[in-house]
């Protein structure tokens, strides 16, 4: 995620101001279309789907966007890794082989710094830059190159400039991060042969034709996700499509109101999912008069923060009209109903279930 740079800090003030200039019809793009976009990044070991923060980021999804607009990342490589920690690519220079002993120093110096409180978690795609003799980033050194974090590297939070996140393809991210390396190069030549800016997916208006199949040890529950709220469903159907859910369990309940789920704490120990990484973000509140807490209906749960939903969900089995504009409805129960009544009342110490119910597997299909 850094470059080494054996020269004096470089000042970054008249380059800021440059860039400003420069990127301003894209920056303001970014601004605009980027929430709606995402990165199709295809590679000689599988895809990887990114999304961006170009709130936080701006010049930063700019320059990317453009950069893949342009062609510019195909052909290049991930040349460099930290196992289990990061994998790192995107310079110019990798798209020739000839070229290898200068791989990771180019495609620098080209935009100010954008660094924020966004944590460099599994999944963060930042901004690598130059670093001088003491190893402390050079202000205004970012560029072309990113590096993509397959586990928390804590000592790069507000260091670092995080542009993007991944939502798909963490399997790849590690994979990579594992390939044979000296020193932290990798030996095999881990081809970008294209990266495609394309509108997020599913898409908006495919989310209301969308149904989850839910798989428990108690039995099948089947629904069908609201177009309410399109992050939050989108959210549920990546991580279920990641096989996230799949081993988590039904932990909590509240008799004759609702059961909750699903946590990774409940992965046995044998579970494929301990040995994977996976991308967990919050995703935004997405709270509608549309659609009220009664029965059957899905929410996501959320801590006393805004914005913090993220993967655990729970299903109603009566009207909660104190959840009404405070929690995300996101889909809504069509089979099953009664399973989810029946885990409700199982046995329970402070709302903790003595005995969890495992989900087997999470499907997304398109409804009939």
């Amino acid at each position: 995620m850094i470059a080494r740079h054996s020269g004096s800090r470089i000042a970054a003030v008249g380059l800021a101001a440059a860039l400003l200039i420069a990127f301003a019809p894209s920056v303001v793009r970014a601004q605009q279309d980027a929430t709606k976009l995402e990165a199709f990044v295809e590679t000689s070991k599988g895809a990887i789907t990114l999304r961006f923060f170009p709130a936080e980021a701006p010049r930063h999804v700019a320059h990317f966007i453009e950069t893949a607009s342009k062609g510019g990342f195909d052909g290049t490589t991930f040349h460099r890794a930290i196992p289990y920690a990061i994998v790192q690519g995107g310079d110019p220079l990798s798209k020739d082989p000839r070229k290898k002993p200068q791989y990771g120093t180019g495609g620098l110096k080209l935009l100010p710094d954008e660094t924020s409180a966004i944590k460099h978690l599994a999944g963060a795609v930042s901004a690598v830059m130059l670093v001088d003799a003491a190893g402390a980033p050079i202000p205004g050194s970012s560029g072309t190159q990113f590096f993509i974090c397959d586990t928390w590297q804590q000592q790069l939070d507000g260091k670092f400039s995080v542009f993007a996140w991944v939502v798909d393809g963490m399997d790849v991210v590690r994979q990579i991060s594992a390939l044979p390396r000296i020193g932290d190069r990798i030996e095999e030549r881990v081809t970008i042969t294209k990266v495609t800016i394309r509108p997020v997916s599913p898409p908006d208006p495919e989310i209301g034709t969308l149904r989850v199949r839910l798989d428990t040890t108690a039995g099948e529950m089947v629904w069908d996700l609201l177009p309410t709220a399109p992050e939050n469903a989108r959210n549920f159907v990546r991580l279920a499509r990641s096989g996230y859910y799949d081993g988590a369990t039904i932990y909590r309940a509240i008799a004759g109101l609702l059961i909750q789920g699903a946590s990774a704490e409940g992965w046995p120990a044998d579970s494929p999912n301990r040995k994977r990484s996976f991308s967990i973000w919050n995703v935004p509140d997405e709270f509608t008069a549309e659609v009220p807490f009664e029965r059957g209906i899905v929410g996501m749960a959320h801590s006393a923060a805004a914005n913090s939903a993220n993967v655990h969900f729970f299903v109603l089995v009566n009207r909660a009209a104190n959840l009404d504009g405070k929690y995300t409805p996101f889909a809504k129960v069509v089979s099953g109903i009664e399973i989810a009544e029946a885990l409700s009342r199982q046995p329970a110490v402070e709302e903790k279930l003595t005995a969890p119910v495992t989900i087997r597997k999470v499907t997304i299909e398109k409804r009939p």
